[in-house]
């Protein structure tokens, strides 16, 4: 049965005898809230929380996207 949720997989199932570090950061960008880690190439999108569908459906902002020469808003 498919698990239907908003939130991170990693938060639903996680596991208390192996707990992962939290590394993710939280940044704001022109009403976005991208989720993900900063590297020496930009900011790596893990996750994306957005009021506009539209947003969704773009190829710039989806998981693993490299988000370059951008530096959001810290929450």
């Amino acid at each position: 049965m498919p698990l239907h949720t908003i939130l991170d997989l990693n938060e639903v199932l996680f596991d208390p005898y192996h707990p992962q570090p939290d590394e993710f950061q939280y940044y704001n960008s022109q009403g976005r809230i991208f989720k993900g880690v900063w590297e020496p190439g930009g900011f790596r999108v893990s996750a994306l929380f957005s009021t506009d569908p539209c947003d969704y459906l773009n190829p710039s902002y989806q998981a693993g996207a490299l988000l370059r020469d951008q530096r959001p808003d810290s929450l």
